[in-house]
């Protein structure tokens, strides 16, 4: 192992990891499902099911599907459960609003919710407000 990458992973472990697909993991939890019985359902190891939970390997569609059948929820709940690279919607949105806040150094005011998302939207696509 290289010098460089030695010290990038020893850097990474004292990092916290990012909770990925968190409604997915609440639901498993709540039905006592683990990682394995997942895999066992997918063909997979629970060592696969695990990287993608964490984000280091991207769901298929059809995986994804497979896993809502397993759990008996409905397929329209697929981007509630696997949502965009696995971040919680509430959350990123939240975010967003107080890098927003942060960015523009301002108090929130009376006004409507939709003049509040325009103005985010729009900061965001001109690049401000934490946007990636």
């Amino acid at each position: 192992m290289g010098v460089l990458l030695g010290e990038l992973m020893a850097a990474q472990r004292g990092r916290p990891k990012k909770c990925r697909y968190r409604k997915l993991r609440e639901l498993k939890a709540a039905m006592s499902v683990s990682g394995e019985d997942i895999g066992k359902a997918l063909r997979l190891s629970g060592s696969a099911i695990s990287r993608k939970l964490c984000g280091n390997v991207a769901w298929h569609v059809d995986e994804c599907y497979m896993v809502l059948d397993f759990l008996g929820v409905d397929r329209d709940m697929i981007y509630y459960y696997f949502p965009l690279y696995g971040e919680d919607v509430e959350k990123t949105v939240q975010q967003t609003v107080k890098s927003y806040l942060a960015a523009t150094d301002q108090m929130l005011v009376p006004c409507t919710l939709i003049d509040m998302l325009v103005t985010i939207v729009n900061g965001m696509a001109k690049g401000g407000f934490g946007a990636a």
